[in-house]
């Protein structure tokens, strides 16, 4: 005896659902069993939480193809749902979605099309079209990853379908990979399909890796807004898609002050002192009191190093992003210890008869170093530290301290301008570095190859920092190669 079963159920027919633009579109969720789909408003998604609290929602479906008397297919006025629909059958439907608050005041509806049936070539409408070869990748030299086919036959040909990828930010980059895609359908026959890149608008050049490729990498000469266009034709039918690329750059400028010397003159205490009852009121506070007959020396630590990489006595820097056009997201610290360095005083006492003794006092300076904006294509960088261990003279205040000013300005998209000045220390210089590598570098050496030490070293010391100042404007290009500038000893 032969057994039956129950006939299977058909298959179920495809969907597909194109999100349309509105105030809230992302928020209307569909999901599809068949011609029967279900929609519910998502209010919970945090995207979806409205400027005013909503009491009612409209749903609104409208058969587009095929066409009938009768286009509409359900309006209701649910609750958030969810809610289901059965659709007539095979066809292109528009679904909308409206809001409503208590005061009876509707809101735009926003919503998409869900297409129900086989929809192979992507075209938003189920067709005999659907019927011919889905589009396929490219493979070697631009044939598609397909051979001759009897569905080919009766097939009219379709132009390639270009995606050029959804649009990129990129902030500190030069560059990225353009990840574009490129289909066919094979037809005509023995005719390979041909890409290109190419640049539509923007502020400068723009070099593709490989501009034939439809995934390459490309890099920008300068800030902005860029719109790109990846093209491609079968050689009878031509397609294309934009992409656009906004380009900003991070900057960092960085004002120093270093001494270059390992150690250099107390101005205080210039050559050894013999005292004859107890070591200076000023060693007092590192060494204690220390009584007489006794010989006394002090100098001062300096970096030791002549260039701009190293420790320093004081610094400034700002960080901030380009766009071309104005200069945002400025950046910088106020924390003392993120901008002075420690100032070590080493004295040396040996008292007659005894051993020697060695201490040392050490203070960090807490003057000002600011950044502050000069316009919308500008930055000012102010550093101002004395040595905070060295009265001139008890009660008259600190040493001669250095000022140092960096004014930083754009004068067009890919070029900068430094106005600089400053006096009264050994050694001082600036850095500039666009997304993260350094592009020009200026280091003065006021003292660098001179004695420091001695009277020889206080007078060198002050006739070369109170006597000198350094002033200079240069310009450059933001894209250029490197330059570091290191000035002789003035």
């Amino acid at each position: 005896m032969l057994s039956t079963s129950a006939a299977a159920a058909p298959d179920p027919l495809p969907w597909s659902y194109h999100q349309g633009q509105g105030n809230a579109g992302e928020c209307l969720a569909i999901s599809a069993s068949g011609n029967a789909f279900t929609y519910s408003w998502t209010e919970e998604d945090p995207t979806c939480r409205p400027k005013v609290e909503f009491i009612r929602h409209s749903f609104w479906v409208r058969r587009q193809l095929p066409q009938v008397d009768d286009p509409d297919v359900a309006y209701v006025y649910p609750d958030p749902g969810p809610y289901q629909v059965t659709m007539p059958g095979i066809g292109v439907y528009s679904v909308s979605i409206a809001s409503s608050d208590d005061e009876g005041s509707w809101y735009p509806a926003t919503g998409g099309v869900v297409t129900i049936g086989a929809d192979r070539d992507d075209d938003w409408i189920p067709d005999a079209l659907d019927a011919c070869p889905t589009l396929s990748g490219l493979g070697p030299e631009g044939w598609p990853d397909l051979g001759l086919r009897p569905e080919h036959l009766g097939c009219p040909n379709r132009a390639p379908r270009v995606r050029a990828g959804a649009d990129l930010a990129l902030n500190g980059q030069d560059g990225t990979t353009l990840r574009a895609s490129v289909t066919d359908d094979g037809l005509p026959e023995y005719f390979p399909v041909t890409s290109a890149w190419s640049t539509l608008s923007g502020p400068a050049p723009v070099r593709f890796a490989h501009p034939d490729r439809a995934t390459t990498a490309v890099t920008f000469t300068a800030p902005g807004r860029y719109v790109l266009r990846l093209a491609a034709t079968d050689q009878a039918l031509t397609a294309h898609d934009d992409v656009v690329v906004t380009v900003t750059e991070r900057y960092r400028v960085e004002v120093r002050a270093w001494i270059p010397h390992p150690r250099v003159v107390d101005p205080v205490h210039p050559v050894p002192e013999m005292l004859p009852h107890v070591n200076s009121v000023d060693s007092m506070h590192a060494c204690g009191v220390v009584n007489g007959p006794l010989w006394q020396t002090s100098t001062f630590r300096g970096d030791n190093h002549r260039g701009f990489d190293g420790s320093y006595r004081g610094r400034v820097w700002t960080e901030f992003t380009w766009d071309g056009t104005t200069i945002t997201g400025i950046k910088t610290t106020r924390d003392p210890a993120a901008l002075f360095g420690t100032s070590h005083r080493d004295f040396v006492i040996d008292p007659m008869p005894g051993a020697a003794k060695h201490c040392t006092e050490a203070q960090r300076p807490t003057e000002k170093a600011t950044v502050t904006r000069n316009g919308t294509t500008g930055v000012h960088l102010d550093l101002h530290t004395p040595n905070p261990l060295v009265d001139w003279f008890p009660g008259l205040g600190h040493a001669p301290a250095i000022d140092s000013d960096l004014w930083v300005t754009f004068s067009s998209r890919s070029k900068i301008t430094f106005k600089a000045g400053a006096d009264e220390f050994p050694n001082h210089g600036f850095r500039a570095w666009r997304n993260g590598k350094p592009f020009y570098t200026r280091a003065v050496n006021q003292a660098a190859c001179v004695d420091v030490l001695g009277p020889t070293g206080a007078w060198n010391l002050f006739h070369r920092l109170i006597s000198q100042t350094n002033h200079g404007t240069w310009t450059t290009s933001t894209h250029a190669t490197p330059h570091t500038f290191d000035k002789t000893c003035g």
